[in-house]
């Protein structure tokens, strides 16, 4: 049986990985870092001495292909039922009006059904990573952690081995790879096998602040019942509500990227004591929304997403390539939306699909 070598273990990864191997496919994942998730997952922050998503995301009941996921991997359950900047992370008025109004067309659009917001009901490893690792191994995928591919090697027009930082694999007669690293990674990791390729080159950053507050068992009214709250005319967009931590998220944040960080840990906070304390229950300690500034914990994404402007939507590539057992996968390659979760996990199932068409990816040139 012919392997797929899937390179990156983050939702897009993850995503072609789940895809293939429920189609029969062998399928060895290789992950650089030492846990799978890329910007979607959790870990323990040892300064809060609590576990922590390194982002904060909100899905849509319209993300079909996420809650596909979600069913094939049983962790529908995972998720609880508690927008133009925080879509796109551009500011609205560089944005691409197109990547909008897909995103529109697709939400809103459909009517309040498909405007249902979810966000993970633990963590976002414990919803969305560790429950797809759990299914690709009763499929009887591999997944190598601390494996970084650096190169691919070429014989032939075809990739025919990988180069990791600790050796090299040789490839097999029919086997292909999924690149599903992010853009500029892929760039210089298919530098022989893609001379030339162009991606997108320009990126905003996502700043996110985790804080420690008891306020959980503390709130009433909407807060309590919602557990996450927009906010309009601040420096942030959405304040979520976790058990001992408030989290919050600043999209398109690059022009704070000067500033130091806890001067917006700070300013923030002020914000989300602003929002918060309407909520708090009558008699509910003072420490649990302290007016000093709290444990803190200040999140920069730099490259969270590439900028959705028109000009860098036209240099996201396409899933296929010239190199017919080669294909993309990413956020950032030609799904039509922009750099979600959802469009993340499309651009995964599309690289299945490729390579499971009777007769293998055709051959076609990537955008140049």
């Amino acid at each position: 049986m012919n392997t797929v070598h899937v390179i990156g273990g983050g939702l897009a990864g993850l995503s072609a990985a789940l895809s293939l191997a429920e189609r029969g496919r062998r399928v060895v994942v290789y992950e650089a870092g030492p846990a799978c998730g890329g910007r979607a997952r959790s870990y323990h922050d040892r300064h809060l001495g609590c576990r922590l998503d390194n982002g904060n995301h909100l899905l849509l009941s319209a993300n079909r292909t996420v809650f596909d996921y979600l069913d094939r991997i049983g962790a529908r359950d995972r998720l609880m039922v508690p927008l133009a900047v925080s879509v796109l992370n551009t500011r609205p008025e560089q944005g691409s009006a197109a990547l909008m109004g897909r995103v529109m067309r697709e939400s809103m659009a459909k009517g309040g059904s498909a405007c249902v917001p979810w966000f993970p009901r633990e963590g976002l490893s414990e919803s969305l990573v560790d429950p797809a690792l759990a299914r690709l191994g009763t499929l009887g995928a591999v997944v190598r952690t601390g494996a970084r591919v650096t190169g691919l090697g070429m014989a032939g027009g075809l990739v025919d081995r990988l180069r990791l930082s600790g050796g090299e694999v040789a490839l097999e007669g029919g086997d292909a790879v999924v690149l599903a690293l992010p853009a500029q990674t892929v760039r210089d990791v298919a530098a022989e096998a893609l001379p030339g390729l162009v991606v997108p080159d320009a990126f905003e950053s996502i700043l996110n602040l985790h804080y420690r507050a008891e306020v959980d068992g503390h709130l009433t009214g909407d807060l309590a019942r919602a557990r996450f709250a927009g906010v309009v005319g601040g420096l942030a967009e959405w304040v979520f509500v976790k058990p001992g931590i408030l989290s919050v998220t600043v999209s398109a944040a690059n022009h704070l990227s000067g500033e130091a960080p806890d001067a917006v840990a700070a300013a923030i906070w002020r914000e989300l004591r602003a929002v918060v304390k309407p909520f708090l229950r009558p008699g509910a300690p003072p420490g649990a929304l302290p007016e000093a500034l709290p444990p803190h914990r200040v999140v920069r994404e730099k490259r969270a997403t590439f900028a959705a402007t028109p000009a860098q939507e036209r240099m996201r590539p396409e899933c296929r390539t010239a190199v017919s057992n080669l294909v993309l996968a990413g956020d950032w390659t030609a799904t039509g939306l922009p750099a979600t979760i959802e469009g993340a996990m499309r651009s995964g199932v599309a690289a299945a699909t490729v390579l499971s068409s009777p007769s293998g990816p055709p051959a076609s040139g990537s955008r140049h």
